[in-house]
């Protein structure tokens, strides 16, 4: 992977970087210490460790006779399934570069991404849904896996921490998603960091409850590999039923997940551990989780970062956690840096990391900290002017949100000829919402400029975040 030449103002940042190391295969390692302890279970099959390992070494061998080569740039646009997490764990067996994107995204938009990413070989669902070029389908993988086979023990696996393993998309909320590229310290120091707080052992089943072409989808493959638990992938999107079906004792949950989980299931669970991320998360949900025996780690992280960075414990108790770094500039943004931060973005073969002096990554994110509690007041780039007066938009959500009947919602910014921009607001309710009736219930918590023009319904999106920038195109493209 070719990288820019290096200004003395990177280079002095990068020597804040931790040295060379040479790090073990924790698939190599559980399928010796949690041999036949269960590693994944799927609605029709389910793995131990030392079979998963198995496997892994099955399609290692079968992507070299493919031709697939170390630093090979491998995009993998299939369903969440077992191959998907077998082929990204035996691409980065044989030194390849795994980049999972959403199966779904249209043919276009897969070139496009193909095509940032000089990519050479295409894991696909099937050859309709593959461009001309080396390719392989999920079910030539399904078929070469359901040969059985026992793992063969050699010599202990270790990997180079400033080699590249995968690529992810940032989740772009607001804008165009970047390549983050990754070695696999990064993956390994933020599994060894996240398990030091929330309690993740053998037996416990986490489920990959958030998509596995996300950051957050492949921390929890990385978490259970350290800690010999094992990973569920649900059959279908029910929340409630595949805990209740796969005894699921861990899950990570956005806010509207959180609340829709508790809203139509109030019984007694075998969940004990829920990790909340992906943005603001409304208080009166860990409170009542809490009081049906749900531990909510409400966590800030970041694609750049692997994942999490600063967690707060069921008790609202904050910290950064272990081989992470946090702080705070003097307008508030978060920096952060350490063993978890990303190698930098890759674009047709240049590699950039962009640091300060200090080797401090620049978050966009504005945020207030006191008594050990983060609070995220919005993001850098959301902020706008209406009438002379800022606008946080995340801050008019919070308050939306909070009201009776509302998943979600999202503000932006829309041009306006007398304010130069006023905020409006796409929702996702349980009940028809219009303009009035929500500016009546804002005018008693916001002032006039923080309440939204006009409410737009809720506009589907297939990642975590939903995109900013394409709202603000659809506000703009439809007239008060």
């Amino acid at each position: 992977m070719n990288t820019k030449p290096v200004t003395a103002k990177q280079k002095r940042a990068t020597e804040n970087r931790e040295p060379l190391l040479m790090l073990p295969c924790l698939l190599d390692q559980a399928s010796i210490r949690y041999k036949n302890k269960v590693a994944i279970i799927t609605q029709d099959q389910q793995l131990t460790y030392c079979e998963l390992e198995a496997r892994v070494q099955r399609l290692s061998a079968f992507f070299i006779q493919k031709g697939i080569r170390k630093s090979c740039r491998v995009i993998i646009a299939i369903p969440s399934s077992i191959e998907l997490v077998i082929s990204i764990l035996s691409l980065i067996r044989i030194g390849a570069v795994a980049c999972p994107v959403n199966y779904k995204f249209p043919q276009a938009l897969k070139r496009r991404v193909r095509t940032q990413l000089d990519s050479e070989w295409l894991i696909c669902l099937d050859s309709e849904h593959c461009d001309q070029g080396n390719h392989i389908t999920q079910s030539s993988i399904k078929c070469h896996l359901e040969f059985r086979s026992s793992a063969q023990d050699g010599n202990r696996i270790y990997y180079s921490s400033d080699a590249p393993c995968n690529i992810i998309l940032t989740s772009g909320s607001s804008g165009t998603p970047r390549s983050a590229v990754f070695g696999y310290q990064q993956h390994y120091f933020s599994a060894l960091g996240a398990n030091t707080l929330v309690p993740l052992k053998p037996g416990d089943r986490n489920l990959i409850s958030l998509p596995i072409f996300h950051i957050s989808g492949i921390a929890i493959i990385f978490r259970c590999l350290m800690a010999g638990a094992t990973m569920v992938l649900p059959d279908g999107n029910d929340l409630p039923s595949n805990i209740a079906r796969f005894r699921i004792t861990h899950a990570s949950m956005v806010n509207t997940q959180l609340k829709r989980f508790l809203n139509q299931n109030s019984g007694a669970s075998t969940l004990k551990h829920v990790l909340v991320g992906g943005g603001p998360v409304d208080h009166t949900l860990l409170d009542q989780a809490k009081r049906v025996h749900i531990n909510c780690w409400h966590t800030y992280g970041l694609t750049e970062m692997a994942s999490q960075v600063f967690t707060h414990d069921p008790n609202g108790f904050g910290t950064t956690l272990p081989y992470r770094e946090l702080s705070l500039s003097n307008h508030g943004e978060i920096l952060v840096r350490g063993p978890t931060l990303f190698q930098g973005y890759y674009d047709k073969g240049m590699l950039r990391l962009p640091l300060n002096d200090q080797g401090w990554f620049s978050t966009k994110d504005i945020a207030e900290l006191s008594d050990s509690r983060l609070k995220i007041v919005g993001r850098k780039d959301c902020q706008f002017i209406s009438g002379g007066e800022n606008i946080q938009p995340e801050e008019i959500e919070c308050f939306i949100n909070q009201l009776e009947g509302i998943n979600q919602c999202i503000v932006v910014a829309k041009k306006d000829p007398e304010f130069g921009f006023v905020p409006v607001a796409f929702i996702d309710s349980d009940r028809q919402l219009n303009t009035g009736r929500l500016q009546g219930l804002l005018r008693q918590q916001l002032p006039n400029f923080m309440i939204p023009k006009e409410v737009y319904a809720w506009r589907f999106n297939q990642g975590i975040k939903p995109n900013r920038a394409e709202l603000k195109e659809v506000a703009a493209s439809t007239e008060f």
